[in-house]
């Protein structure tokens, strides 16, 4: 008896570097911030992101009066997810969110974009969103879109499995105090 199903194969484990996670990341200009809503449900939502520092952390800009800020203040946990559709590469942040309410940062964050939401850095309703992460997953496809359509296709011939680039994983130590707003 022949056996046509494809075996399963393990995803690789491959160890990414935080300047390749970096790199990435910072191609990114919006993301969904996932926090966990007062049900315990994960709840996403799009924002712009206002900076990727040099240590990882991702900032974004909110109304105080927002479900997120809540959320963030209940549970710190979040993740940050980015994707891009014409080569299929994506990033995934696992961490704690931290409110922060400062106007000096928020005027070195402030980007032009952000005047739809905010009437400028010293709004006292704009809120700071700092993500540390805990952990990072990223894959960057590093093949022409051709290129990864040839490798599907050989591999749906060959019932084997396509040779595509490996998902990255960082682990990054730094963690903030959760769900406090600070002044």
């Amino acid at each position: 008896m022949r056996d046509d199903t494809k075996k399963p194969v393990a995803q690789q484990n491959t160890r990414g570097s935080r300047s390749e996670l970096r790199d990435l990341l910072s191609q990114f200009h919006t993301a969904m911030l996932v926090t966990i809503d007062d049900h315990g449900y994960p709840r996403a939502r799009p924002l712009a992101i206002a900076r990727v520092e040099s240590d990882d952390r991702v900032w974004f800009a909110t109304p105080e009066h927002t479900p997120k800020v809540a959320e963030i203040a209940a549970d710190a946990k979040v993740a940050v997810l980015c994707h891009r559709s014409r080569d299929e590469a994506w990033v995934s942040l696992s961490g704690t969110a931290r409110l922060i309410r400062d106007p000096a940062m928020a005027r070195w964050l402030w980007d032009a974009s952000m005047k739809a939401w905010f009437t400028g850095p010293d709004d006292p309703s704009l809120l700071l969103i700092e993500v540390r992460p805990k952990h990072a997953e990223y894959y960057d496809a590093q093949k022409p879109m051709m290129a990864r359509a040839l490798e599907m296709v050989k591999s749906i011939v060959s019932n084997e499995p396509p040779n595509m680039a490996a998902t990255k994983h960082v682990e990054i130590d730094r963690l903030s105090e959760p769900g406090r707003i600070s002044h």
